[in-house]
């Protein structure tokens, strides 16, 4: 998969059909040469056409990893970046818990109540 993005720019245009014709090639050749498995990269092209991406891999029969946690989510065996979004809610999740504690500490009334 990571010679998909030069593969995609001698195709001219990211259409669909440029793509299916692009994973294609690349699980035939993977499976050609013996390819243990596939790592799909992160590029927008792939992550934009996840359920396309998924069929290639579901029919070649071969473990592949991702990542993004977006992959992890499609079906991939593991992806191995941050979540995002699970970020998010643990920083929300500790900003919460320090505002009450300080809130408690030094007895600051919400701004409604301070009217």
């Amino acid at each position: 998969m990571e010679s998909y993005a030069h593969s995609s720019s001698r195709l001219g245009s990211d259409t669909k059909a440029d793509l299916k014709i692009v994973l294609s090639r690349a699980f035939d050749a993977g499976r050609r040469d013996g390819a243990d498995g596939f790592y799909i990269s992160g590029k927008p092209t792939l992550s934009g056409n996840i359920p396309m991406v998924m069929s290639f891999v579901v029919a070649s029969g071969k473990p592949s990893v991702g990542r993004y946690p977006i992959w992890g989510r499609a079906g991939l065996l593991i992806s191995y970046s941050a979540d995002p979004f699970d970020s998010m809610r643990h920083a929300g999740i500790y900003a919460a818990v320090n505002t009450v504690r300080l809130r408690a500490r030094h007895r600051i009334r919400p701004l409604d109540a301070a009217r």
